[in-house]
C-alpha cells in the first residue's frame, strides 16, 4: 500500500495481529533521496540519505536519534560498536586517492563482509556480523546496475514500483519543461514513523491520513544563492 505525498511517497505494510487489529509498519520516502525507516515502539529512530556519487556508486548517510530526547551514552556506545546500524569508527579501510575512499568499510564484498559460518552455527543468527553489514551485503549483491528486466515483482513490491515511477516522472518533467522536482526549495521533514496496531475495519486510506498528518513538510524555504 502506497500513496504519493507532497514531496515523496508514503507506504505501509500490515500483518495479522489477533482479532480485530492489524500491525502496521510505515516507510516515508522524501525526494530526492531520504528514507524514514519503520520504527518499533520504544526503539531509536533512523533515517537514511542515499546520495548518488556517480552512475554506479551511492553514499549512504545513516542518522540514528530519538525524537523525544538525546541518546544516552549507552545507546551511543551500542551504535558505535559496529554491530547495529552503523560502522564502528575504526571499521573503515585506509583512504586512498579515490573519492570517498575514507568511507569504505573494512567488511565489504571482497571479504564476504566478514562471513563466519562457524559463528552462525554457534553464537549468532547471521554469519555476517552487524546489521549494517548484512544490509550492505544484500544491497551490493545485486551489482552496480541491476537488470530490471530480470525482476519478478510481486504485490508487496508496490512501493518500489511507485517510487521508481515517481522518480522517472519528475526527471522527465524536469528535462522536458524545466519543472522543479519536489524537495528543492523546502526543508524536508523526514520521519521514522512508529509502528502500531490499528483496528481491522479501519480503511488503509484513513490509517495513512492519520499518520501522514505527522509528517507534513516543513514550510520553511531554503535560501537559494543568487
Amino acid at each position: 500500500m502506497a500513496i504519493e505525498t507532497q514531496n515523496g511517497l508514503f507506504s505501509g505494510a500490515r500483518r495479522e495481529a489477533g482479532a480485530g487489529h492489524y500491525y502496521y509498519r510505515f516507510n516515508h520516502f522524501i525526494m530526492p533521496f531520504f528514507a524514514g525507516i519503520p520504527r518499533d515502539a520504544g526503539a531509536q529512530a533512523q533515517v537514511n540519505a542515499w546520495v548518488p556519487v556517480d552512475d554506479e556508486t551511492t553514499m549512504v548517510w545513516r542518522i540514528t536519534y530519538r525524537p523525544e530526547r538525546p541518546l544516552t551514552e549507552q545507546e551511543r556506545a551500542d551504535q558505535l560498536s559496529g554491530l547495529d546500524a552503523h560502522v564502528a569508527p575504526g571499521g573503515y579501510l585506509l583512504p586512498t586517492a579515490a573519492p570517498g575512499s575514507r568511507w569504505v568499510p573494512a567488511l565489504n564484498q571482497a571479504n564476504d563482509y566478514g562471513l563466519d559460518r562457524q559463528a552462525e552455527r554457534t553464537t549468532r543468527y547471521a554469519g555476517v556480523p552487524g546489521v549494517w553489514a548484512q544490509d550492505r551485503a544484500c544491497t551490493e549483491g545485486m551489482g552496480a546496475i541491476m537488470d530490471r528486466t530480470q525482476e519478478h515483482l510481486a504485490s508487496s513490491d508496490l512501493p518500489v514500483i511507485k517510487m521508481r515511477r515517481l522518480l522517472i516522472r519528475v526527471a522527465r518533467q524536469l528535462e522536458a519543461a524545466g519543472t522543479e522536482p519536489p524537495g528543492v526549495r523546502t526543508v524536508p521533514r523526514v520521519a521514522a514513523i512508529p509502528t502500531g496496531l490499528y483496528q481491522r475495519d479501519l480503511p488503509w486510506e484513513q490509517v495513512a491520513a492519520a499518520v501522514t498528518e505527522q509528517i507534513r513538510p516543513d514550510e520553511r524555504k531554503l535560501q537559494c544563492r543568487q
